[in-house]
């Protein structure tokens, strides 16, 4: 039965989009919502950092487009510095995923 309450990539994606908007990035007085839009984080791209995290390759990762339903968009640096902290700050341990078994 779903209860409406996400979980897993859903509920990381959700925290991720949040933990990005309210990070402040080095050398900037402002967290990135004040100066810049937060971009939306799907379910399958908190999935794929999580993945390239376990493997020690987030950070190449980010450099790169991701796949959103159908064109690619890459992220702007600070965005990539505010989920490299996400997860090596292990903000993402809170949630419950299959690739942690």
């Amino acid at each position: 039965m779903d209860t409406g309450v996400a979980e897993g990539y859903e509920a990381m994606a959700i925290e991720l989009e949040q933990h990005i908007k309210f990070y402040q990035p080095v050398g900037y007085r402002e967290q990135i919502h004040v100066f810049d839009f937060t971009p939306n984080i799907i379910p399958s791209v908190a999935e794929e950092c999580h993945r390239s995290y376990k493997e020690g390759s987030l950070k190449e990762r980010l450099k790169k487009p991701f796949d959103y339903e159908g064109y690619d968009r890459g992220f702007k640096w600070y965005v990539q510095e505010a989920i490299l902290d996400f997860f090596q700050n292990g903000i993402h341990q809170n949630y419950e995923v299959d690739s942690d078994e």
